[in-house]
């Protein structure tokens, strides 16, 4: 069976509950199929991970936290009322607050994708899988809900006992908050990705380990993500102050607004697209290149080593301060000072060529 014989018939199984809590579980195994063919499986081996669908339909309808939804919605579900567990079978649940209930929201996990995006109802919703081994403490202190992951065994013991895809670890959560959330958000993992799509914010915070973090259409205050090991992609968004770092991974920035932007890796590719600073736009890697396409700033510096930094810059050149150097490549930009002008642009590598210009 293919991924959309699979959802349809899902989807046609599933007619009995409400269209937004339909979408929802159909958004979760949509993304889990897409994620074991980015990594390889045909569309025939990541649905075939599912069993039949018939009985994943009827373990849904039975086993799902529909009952949870008679909670007070801005309270959060008590742990010992999340006891319900059936064998090692995944139980999916669902939390619910009303817009204004927190000020911010911490989660911390392992090992699990976080998908993070809008609400379409204007509330809160928090939707995760339990198993026997897996669990969700939801805790209120004061305006912040904390939402703490549990493990009772080793994360690495489903992957040995064969359980793959049936564990609760590799389903993720979603966080869907509503647009705009006047509020904070930090979001933890390890060892998976993040995804962070059309949020309206405060602050966000996204980190994670070994995983790409992905960021498109955000507005915040202030955005940081950090992660090891794993890519970082943000597009279409503007923040205040955007700070994100990786190491052994690309960085690449596309369509971003900032008034102080931060980009740096090591040991990979910095690419910035279009990237409009008011202040300052500082981008940094090590044994990687830098690409740069229309990007501008008040201050500007881009620095790399043993690797070129190429591309366009926005604005008139004469306003500005240039340095730069490298040792053993070629240098198209040069020097040039520029009495009573604070705006400045430097460009720095080693073993590499310097082919940056002007644009208006």
């Amino acid at each position: 069976m293919e991924k959309q014989q699979f959802l349809a018939k899902l989807e046609a199984l599933l007619s009995g509950i409400p269209a937004s809590d339909r979408e929802q579980i159909l958004d979760f195994y949509r993304e889990i199929i897409e994620d074991r063919i980015e990594n390889g499986a045909s569309e025939a081996a990541a649905v075939a991970d599912f069993g039949n669908v018939e009985h994943l339909a009827q373990e849904i309808l039975q086993e799902n936290a529909y009952s949870q939804k008679e909670q007070q919605p801005d309270q959060p579900q008590p742990a010992q009322q999340q006891e319900e567990r059936r064998g090692n079978k995944c139980v999916y649940r669902e939390y619910r607050a009303m817009a204004g209930a927190f000020d911010k929201i911490v989660i911390n996990a392992r090992n699990t994708k976080f998908f993070i995006r809008p609400s379409q109802d204007g509330a809160i919703r928090f939707c995760y899988y339990e198993d026997q081994d897996v669990r969700y403490n939801l805790n209120k202190e004061g305006n912040t809900l904390h939402i703490e992951q549990t493990i009772e065994k080793k994360w690495h013991w489903y992957f040995l006992l064969g359980v793959g895809y049936h564990s609760a670890l590799t389903k993720g959560v979603v966080l869907e908050l509503p647009t705009p959330y006047e509020g904070w958000l930090e979001a933890a993992t390890t060892n998976a990705r993040i995804v962070l799509e059309n949020l309206h914010l405060n602050r966000l915070e996204a980190v994670t380990t070994n995983a790409a973090i992905e960021v498109k259409g955000v507005q915040a205050q202030e955005l940081v993500t950090n992660t090891t090991n794993g890519s970082i992609t943000i597009e279409n968004t503007q923040a205040q102050r955007l700070n994100a770092h990786t190491h052994n991974g690309r960085m690449t920035l596309w369509d971003v607004m900032s008034k102080n932007c931060e980009a740096a890796t090591s040991n990979g590719k910095l690419e910035l697209g279009n990237v409009q600073a008011e202040d300052w736009l500082h981008g940094q890697t090590s044994n990687g290149g830098i690409e740069l396409w229309g990007v501008s700033g008040f201050v500007m510096d881009f620095h790399t080593s043993n690797a070129s930094v190429s591309g366009t810059v926005k604005g008139d050149e004469s306003l500005y301060n240039i340095m730069s150097t490298t040792s053993n490549g070629s240098n198209e930009l040069g020097r040039r000072v520029v009495a009573q002008s604070r705006r400045s642009l430097s460009v720095k590598t080693t073993n590499g060529n310097i082919r940056v210009r002007f644009e208006q």
